[in-house]
Order: C-alpha cells, then structure tokens, then sequence
C-alpha cells in the first residue's frame, strides 16, 4: 500500500465524512494515530509519532531489531 498524500502532507488524509485522518508506517505495518477535526490536529499526531519512530529506530536500528551493546 502506497502513501500518495493528496493533502501535502504525508500520511495526512481527508475522509469522505470530512475528518482528518493521521497514519504511520513503522516495520512494514500502518500504524493508525486517529481521526482529527482539522487538518492541523492530524499533522501535529502526524509529526508526534515521526519523532516517536526516529527515537525507536536510533535505540533498535531501522529494523527494529535491538543493537549490540557496542553499537551505540
């Protein structure tokens, strides 16, 4: 499943019901982060959880799996 954002905004799209939808990818997987309001509200979960992913992926490496001791 592809992510073409039609917002501008990776991850960040518009339902046919009118509200904002926010979602990530982590380990192949779509991780859902809610349904939003407004726009704005959906990129603030949208960037939360990007910081979130790069804290995991520096502590695990892009696999996820954990580093070695040494590797860090």
């Amino acid at each position: 499943m592809a992510f073409q954002s039609t917002t501008g905004v990776t991850g960040v799209l518009r339902r046919e019901n009118g509200r904002w939808r926010a979602q990530a990818r982590f380990n192949k997987q779509v991780i859902y982060l809610g349904d939003y309001a407004s726009k704005e509200e959906a990129i603030i979960a949208r960037v939360a959880a990007e910081r979130t992913i790069a804290r995991i992926q520096k502590m695990t490496g892009p696999a996820g799996k954990p580093l070695p001791c040494n590797a860090v």
